[in-house]
């Protein structure tokens, strides 16, 4: 479908800049448009962002708010990845290697980094057979994903490193805990939940990665309750349970794990990778909490509680037949 034909289609959505600008001027007669235009004219290269850059997109032409924006754009539609993905993608159906070639029958961008990073692993000869282990199925789904593929799957349009390209990092994380998705059926909300066995630790990530406080995660008690009562009754970490394909990917080493992209080229994978610390990042050198860690360079935030003895307290309460402690 052409441009001129979706813009006809979608006029809400063709917006200029100076439309968005006028919004902002007070004044019936726009005085206040060239002072308003200006200060986007100054907008310094490093606010610019760095995706557009990552993807290697033309974009010397565009002022630097719509650089601004157009960075933005790809963090709204489920960031680098995706983008890269939906390029492999585009290869695959170019070399007729997509089955499902008419682009109108995926229902989202989901469904298609899902068939990309299949088709990826199929031409390296890995096996694609999901492999997953359902906790709890209703209004949300939680689950523990034990292979690369269901991680990737239940983890797409996320920024969680363990379904990223990189499928160290998941069995990594597998060796060493138990990791749980947990999929709103009614929203586009993903959680994560991983617990370190041998520091006892318990840790909530959103979609975006950022770790949040557990009681302040937008859950229904009981649904923390299940997740909550699960983990503390399972005493080996997720890679116990991987079947014999899994378990002998698991221990192939590094090189052997990287995927080869469209172009024939080696994706980025780490060959060491990195302990947990109570931070679950893509970066290799991410931030890590503590009592010592600053947000920048006049706030500094205490050092978060580890809510586990809390948890085990909860648990121990309910299977006694008490009350939750709100």
């Amino acid at each position: 479908m052409g441009l001129k034909k979706i813009k006809l289609q979608n006029k809400e959505y063709d917006v200029s800049i100076l439309d968005l600008l006028r919004l902002l001027d007070p004044s019936k007669t726009g005085k206040f448009m060239s002072i308003l235009l200006n200060e986007l004219k100054n907008i310094p290269a490093y606010e610019y962002g760095d995706d557009t850059q990552n993807l290697n997109l033309n974009v010397d032409s565009l002022p630097g708010v719509n650089k601004v924006i157009l960075n933005y754009l790809v963090e709204l539609v489920g960031g680098v990845e995706v983008i890269e993905s939906l390029n492999k993608f585009n290869d695959f159906l170019d070399r007729k290697l997509i089955s499902k070639n008419d682009v109108q029958q995926y229902l989202d961008l989901s469904e298609i980094v899902d068939v990309t990073y299949k088709k990826e692993l199929e031409l390296k000869n890995f096996p694609t057979t999901p492999h997953t282990q359902i906790v709890k199925d209703g209004d949300y789904l939680i689950l523990k994903p034990l292979n690369i593929i269901s991680s990737r799957k239940y983890g797409s349009l996320t920024k969680w490193c363990t379904s990223s390209n990189n499928p160290e990092t998941f069995y990594s994380y597998s060796k060493k805990g138990i990791l749980l998705y947990v999929i709103p059926r009614s929203s586009k909300d993903k959680w994560a939940v991983y617990y370190e066995l041998s520091s006892q630790e318990l840790s909530w990530w959103n979609s975006v990665d950022e770790r949040v406080d557990g009681l302040l995660v937008d859950l229904p008690e009981s649904v923390k309750n299940d997740i909550l009562t699960f983990i503390f009754n399972e005493k080996n970490p997720n890679s116990y349970y991987f079947n014999e394909e899994t378990k002998k990917l698991t221990n192939k080493p590094t090189n052997e794990m990287v995927i080869v992209d469209g172009e024939g080229d080696n994706q980025e994978a780490v060959v060491n990778p990195q302990p947990f610390t109570g931070v679950w990042r893509r970066d290799v050198n991410g931030q890590s909490w503590g009592s010592t860690t600053t947000l920048n360079n006049h706030d500094r935030i205490d050092e978060l509680i580890n809510k586990t003895l809390q948890y085990h307290y909860t648990i121990n309460a309910l299977n006694k037949g008490g009350e939750e402690i709100s």
